[in-house]
């Protein structure tokens, strides 16, 4: 594999592959206490982020529509785990907090064994690059995808037809 490109290519599999691995380990986990990843992932930003989190970051954030974000968001709402907050200024803007039931899910699934499990195959050192170099790709990634016109909606299945039309994407 002497080839750069190559080499570019067998990485970028070895990302799938490891991200569908991890996803499907992490959905399982998830669904033994009746949650999802997109749950698990809004506790962690809504435990981590610093500022003010509207529906739309979210939506943003973990690449979905904005209607597929409220739907998640109501959900969540209806189970205890966040809460919607209204704007005393602008009633038309909403913000996102961490309810107790988030809480409670956030320790038990943020912490679970099996990433423990599997990450703890590397050093801290490993970690800590391993971080870095995911970010530089990510964010090089969604470079190229604002260079299509689209980032979240290209990431969601939708392209820009040459008339500016959205279109959903053939599989």
């Amino acid at each position: 594999m002497n080839n750069l490109h190559e080499k570019y290519f067998r990485a970028w599999i070895l990302s799938r592959q490891l991200n569908y691995a991890t996803s499907r380990l992490v959905d399982l986990e998830a669904r033994k206490l009746g949650s999802s990843i997109a749950r698990i992932q809004i506790v962690y930003l809504l435990k981590h982020y610093r500022g003010v989190i509207t529906p739309s970051k979210l939506a943003r954030w973990l690449l979905r529509s904005p209607n597929n974000m409220s739907e998640i968001l109501i959900r969540m709402e209806e189970d205890g785990l966040l809460r919607r907050v209204r704007d005393q200024k602008d009633h038309r803007k909403v913000r996102v907090e961490i309810d107790e039931e988030g809480e409670s899910l956030y320790q038990e699934q943020v912490h679970t064994p099996i990433i423990d499990r599997i990450m703890s195959n590397l050093s801290e050192e490993q970690v800590d690059e391993s971080i870095k170099v995911t970010q530089l790709l990510y964010e090089a990634a969604l470079k190229e995808l604002r260079q299509y016109g689209a980032d979240r909606a290209y990431a969601l299945g939708q392209i820009r037809s040459k008339k500016g039309k959205r279109s959903a994407k053939k599989s």
